[in-house]
């Protein structure tokens, strides 16, 4: 019923003014350890509240960052920016972007805190217009590789290239270590291949970014009860012992080396 209940008001809010109403959902409390109302709701799984329109339309907002997703088709004008050559910011200048209204902190009289928009809603789309053609071409390249579905496009173009070069080094160009002065990728006295050495970059940024992850958590308790991350460890751990194994001269260690990293 609780959850039912704040559905329904928080619809009723943003019927009447969707950016009250999405200001409405970061405020925090003190009656509850300061924690906002999506952090609430998330903690207490109230699935119809997430669900509403005010909250899915805040996700939409922190998911395209300061790009105008109100557009027609942004996805694939956005898809298109960021596959046409990777990390060059030739065409996110043709993208539409927005300033979002500032915040402002007002106390009221029981000492809480509120966020309230500096622009009523009535106005907000025109302000927004008159804005976004003031927008210099540096803000528009932070803007564009700040929004989190360009970071995904990347990481998703990123990973496909990844796993074809993991694919082609462990099919095609993975040989014994180079201790007889032999060719590898075109030059002498290369111990591994050139796209090996790319291979064991790519991944051991993955790991960079994996130990990251492990920091940033909550508690190693948070951490340790996905299941993703678990695995995450254990490919990690076959990887460094493939890794160590691959310097070793010897063909069992080789051999072991190949098939432990191949899995």
């Amino acid at each position: 019923q609780f959850d039912t209940g704040a559905a329904s008001i928080i619809k009723l809010c943003f019927d009447d003014d969707e950016q009250f109403a999405l200001d409405l959902l970061q405020r925090s409390d003190i009656a509850f350890k300061n924690l906002t109302l999506l952090e609430l709701a998330k903690d207490a799984e109230c699935k119809s509240f997430l669900a509403s329109k005010c909250v899915q339309r805040h996700l939409d907002d922190t998911w395209y960052g300061y790009i105008n997703h109100k557009r027609e088709a942004i996805n694939f004008k956005i898809f298109i920016c960021s596959l046409f050559l990777p990390l060059l910011p030739i065409f996110c200048f043709f993208l539409d972007y927005i300033e979002k209204p500032k915040n402002i902190t007002l106390n009221i009289q029981n000492g809480s805190k509120i966020n309230q928009s500096t622009t009523m809603h009535n106005s907000l789309e025109f302000v927004q217009h008159e804005r976004k053609t003031n927008i210099s071409w540096l803000d528009k390249i932070n803007y564009f590789y700040k929004a989190p579905i360009v970071r995904f496009y990347y990481y998703t173009i990123f990973f496909i290239i990844f796993l074809g070069l993991f694919s082609f080094v462990i099919l095609v160009d993975y040989f014994p270590l180079n201790i007889y002065n032999e060719n590898r990728s075109g030059y002498k006295n290369l111990l591994i291949p050139i796209t090996e050495i790319i291979l064991h970059v790519c991944v051991w940024s993955l790991i960079v970014e994996e130990i990251y992850q492990i920091l940033s958590a909550q508690s190693s308790k948070v951490y340790i009860s996905s299941k993703w991350n678990m695995l995450d460890i254990l490919a990690i751990i076959l990887y460094l012992i493939g890794f160590i194994t691959r310097f070793i001269v010897l063909e069992t260690t080789f051999i072991i080396s190949k098939k432990v990293t191949f899995f």
